[in-house]
């Protein structure tokens, strides 16, 4: 049962393109602390996704094709693996660092089973 306000409005749908005129608010999900285990972005998840590394866990590919950002925050001097199912440029991960309390945005892009990252570090 779906009840709408009584003015006229445009339903967004799966079968329909329409225009949106107004922001939305997100409550990021927290993923976690990770130490040598391996954290897998799941769009089920929320696109806005943060964690915190204490060890130097593993990067995953998403299971399904989504747009994930997720914050990393090094808790300590640590490191971050990038699995090697990750189709990227080199440089794209230079901007990670080992030093602890930094912190960097990975955007995460998964597009016809083709998965790619971005690390921006955030000091």
């Amino acid at each position: 049962t779906m009840t709408f306000p009584a003015v006229t409005s445009t339903v967004l749908t799966t079968g329909n393109t329409a225009t949106i005129t107004k922001g939305y608010t997100v409550t990021p999900y927290n993923a976690g602390t990770f130490s040598g285990t391996t954290y897998t972005p799941d769009p089920a998840n929320g696109n806005y996704q943060y964690m915190t590394i204490t060890g130097t866990p593993t990067l995953a590919v998403p299971a399904s094709d989504c747009a994930i950002d997720v914050l990393a925050t090094n808790a300590s001097a640590t490191g971050l693996t990038i699995s090697a199912s990750y189709t990227y440029a080199a440089a794209s991960t230079a901007a990670y660092n080992a030093t602890g309390t930094n912190k960097f945005l990975i955007s995460i892009r998964r597009i016809n089973s083709i998965s790619t990252l971005t690390i921006v570090a955030l000091q």
